[in-house]
């Protein structure tokens, strides 16, 4: 994938089937640090094409668990703060949720984790993404770069419009019971 945010196609449509037990911002914050792996091999090996320890299934485990116990603890706060600021009331679309539970932080975190580094696998030849019990790449060529773009793209729309339209019923329902 060329660009994290097209890996929140899948996790808009996790949200909208399961709210209670997934969070976006544990969701996104794996994902953002997986990709520092790339950053990292960009600054000290000029190569964009690194992708060694995180893009595993065991490094995107790894990221998983470091966002839970980390990031957990700072999302309510947060939350508190955004929902303040922009004045967003429970049930709309801008809300976020101040607590997160912890199974929905370890279902968001590992979804972030093994989702990114498959769909990575499925576009980039050298990804291994089962190492280090299994070299090589299995996944590679499942999805063109094309394919996989649109497949997340479709993806949003189809979590995006899922969470709008579940905004506008709970608001219209609140208004009218």
């Amino acid at each position: 994938m060329p660009f994290t945010p097209f890996h929140m196609g899948p996790a808009l449509v996790v949200k909208a089937a399961i709210p209670r037990y997934f969070n976006i911002p544990v969701f996104a914050f794996t994902q953002v640090a997986i990709d520092s792996e790339v950053l990292v091999g960009l600054a000290f090996r000029g190569d964009l094409t690194y992708h060694v320890v995180l893009h595993t299934l065991a490094g995107g485990t790894l990221v998983a668990v470091v966002a839970v116990l980390l990031l957990r603890p700072f999302i309510q706060p947060g939350a508190r703060l955004w929902n303040y600021l922009i004045a967003a009331k429970p049930g709309s679309f801008l809300h976020l949720e101040p607590r997160v539970p912890l199974l929905a932080a370890i279902i968001s975190g590992l979804a972030g984790g093994w989702s990114h580094v498959l769909l990575d696998a499925a576009t980039h030849s050298h990804i291994a993404p089962f190492a280090p019990l299994v070299g090589g790449n299995p996944l590679f060529g499942l999805l063109s770069p094309q394919q996989a773009i649109a497949l997340c793209l479709l993806l949003w729309a189809i979590g995006g419009g899922w969470i709008l339209t579940l905004s506008y019923r709970r608001r219209r329902y609140a208004r009218h019971p």
